[in-house]
């Protein structure tokens, strides 16, 4: 049974759920074509999770079967992230006082359409209105952080869930990896159009981006989700961002995770408790995932994935 992406959680709009109705109906080799062409795709059929995994970690074995059992994908804030300049940019405040007010002005609507103090009447709204907008002029001349300060609040407000393009790095199995000891989940993101299909590449550049006040919702997704200091680079990271779910769990369509890779070092101890978690999604009526294992290349500084079948062992 495939999600039908309702919930206020995933923020579609009806066009979009439609435009997802039409995509169930294609082949899946037609989605892979459409996605390819799709405006905003990072053309990755398939992106890749992380995972620390040990059987005697209770935290560590919630994440993987939240994933694999429960297909929830948990959605961090920023302020949670490994790299403290994630979702920051320098706020240049326009010289523009006319484009500052009417912003001011536009803000002020907003938060008298959200109250519950209505104004009745047209001309004691625009009043209240104006009044609004001066007394942020005012603050704003007062402070001229205050916009910074506001956009460093705004930015918990994103919901972020994590993905490599790469399955075979080195960085990454060791650090998120645990070592080499955990997982690496594989996710076909045309599966699930109404999330993983909407996923976004992220770029890395030297200096933080640079960024106007008013702020253009373009250019928070532009200059600021989707961009990382260069130090970042190995992590070939894809990236899933909410403005409905933060610190919670989204659901995405079980189809759309195709398999499991082990790790070159994962115990064997382990595996039985993730053997139990693949016999209940095919109890639940989920797709079986493929397993893999990683394996050390003998050669170079590098890792194989191959085909693993679990009554080999794992030794």
């Amino acid at each position: 049974m495939h999600l039908t992406y309702e919930g206020a959680q995933f923020g579609l709009t009806s066009q979009q759920r439609h435009t997802i109705a039409r995509l169930r109906q294609m082949l899946p080799w037609q989605r892979r074509k459409f996605y390819k062409r799709m405006s905003g795709s990072h053309r990755q059929i398939f992106i890749y999770k992380y995972l620390n995994f040990d059987s005697a970690d209770e935290l560590s074995v919630k994440k993987v079967r939240d994933i694999l059992v429960e297909s929830k994908l948990y959605l961090s804030a920023p302020s949670d992230f490994n790299d403290p300049y994630d979702f920051r940019a320098q706020i240049e405040i326009s010289r523009d006082a006319a484009s500052l007010r009417e912003n001011f002005q536009r803000s002020a609507r907003l938060a008298l359409d959200r109250g519950d103090d209505a104004v009745p009447h047209i001309k004691g709204r625009q009043r209240k209105v104006e009044a609004l907008a001066s007394r942020a002029m005012e603050r704003l001349r007062a402070n001229p952080h205050a916009i910074s300060d506001a956009f460093e609040r705004a930015r918990e407000r994103n919901g972020v869930a994590c993905f490599s393009e790469d399955p075979r790095g080195l960085l990454m199995w060791a650090h998120y990896g645990a070592g080499h000891t955990g997982v690496c989940l594989q996710f076909d993101v045309t599966e699930d159009p109404g999330v993983l299909m909407i996923t976004h590449k992220v770029r890395y550049r030297e200096q933080l981006p640079v960024i106007e006040y008013p702020i253009r919702d373009t250019d928070i997704v532009d200059k600021v989700i989707l961009n990382k200091g260069r130090a970042w680079e190995a992590e070939q990271e894809i990236r899933y961002v909410s403005l409905n779910v933060v610190r919670g769990s989204i659901p995405f369509d079980s189809a759309a995770l195709r398999g499991i890779i082990l790790g070159a070092r994962l115990a064997k101890a382990n595996l039985p408790s993730l053997l139990t978690m693949v016999e209940e999604r095919k109890e639940r009526g989920m797709r079986e995932p493929v397993l893999y294992r990683a394996h050390q290349d003998r050669t170079c500084y590098g890792l194989t994935i191959k085909r693993f079948v679990p009554v080999e062992g794992i030794g």
